[in-house]
């Protein structure tokens, strides 16, 4: 759209095409992307997903799609809305959680579910299930998380089984996206997925820029950690949180030699 009948236009539908060019860019069909762009909950929806940090291309012809930290599954289910992968893996370590998974996705044949926790080595482990099951982790929360969030507070560990991503992830997937969301125990995920890493092309990864659990590691050491396995950093989310310091942004990881 020239700059002259820009001008002419409404701001909205300009804005409107704006996005439905996006979407058509990124790789979704013409029709598709004005249906939902007809929906105006569309655009708040494809930021939380983080799908619009992909570049050009991502959402079309996908094999393989992993949702490392499923919980309920809404990041899939809003995936589901914006492109159809031929499988997508939901790994998720709480039992509740998981069956829940099970239960949402029921029927769709695309979709399995993975009942395990994500680690360096394969064991059993202490899992701190949390009042707020998105804060579920192997490690204790900070006092500074306690005080930056509500219902951070522990309600009960259990045991789970702790697997490498490579022993969880079928060798035949090409993973065009891996979204690692594990509270804390990203450095033990990306310790043992060197194999899965070499058959991903982008990495959606939630970055701390303020400890929120004992022992994790920071931004650095993650970014570090993805250059030694070939990524890049390509996009992030606007930083979130925090009074005069944000908290943590979502990064999105590029394959070097895609």
């Amino acid at each position: 759209m020239n700059s002259a009948l820009r001008h002419l236009l409404p701001f909205g539908l300009v804005r409107a095409s704006q996005f439905a060019s996006k979407l058509k860019r990124m790789g979704l069909p013409a029709s598709q992307a004005w249906l939902l762009t007809l929906k105006p909950s569309s655009r708040l929806r494809i930021q939380e997903l983080n799908l619009n940090l992909l570049p050009d291309g991502a959402l079309s012809d996908i094999d393989c799609i992993v949702d490392l930290g499923a919980n309920r599954g809404d990041w899939t289910a809003g995936i589901l809305n914006f492109c159809t992968p031929k499988r997508i893996i939901c790994v998720e370590p709480e039992p509740a959680l998981a069956a829940g998974l099970h239960e949402r996705f029921s029927g769709q044949d695309n979709i399995s579910i993975k009942q395990t926790a994500i680690g360096a080595a394969p064991g059993i482990a202490d899992f701190t299930l949390m009042k707020e099951s998105v804060f579920n982790s192997f490690r204790r929360p900070t006092q500074s998380m306690a005080s930056s969030y509500q219902d951070v507070g522990a309600r009960k560990i259990i045991k789970v089984d702790v697997r490498t991503l490579d022993s969880v992830i079928p060798t035949d997937a090409r993973i065009r996206l891996l979204k690692i969301d594990v509270q804390g125990f990203e450095r033990e995920v990306l310790t043992g997925a060197a194999e899965t890493l070499r058959r991903t092309d982008y990495v959606l990864l939630e970055v701390n820029f303020q400890t929120h659990y004992e022992g994790e590691a920071g931004f650095f050491e993650l970014d570090t950690l993805m250059q030694q396995h070939g990524f890049f950093i390509g996009n992030y989310s606007q930083p979130k949180g925090g009074r005069r310091q944000a908290l943590y942004a979502d990064v999105l990881y590029l394959r070097k030699d895609c």
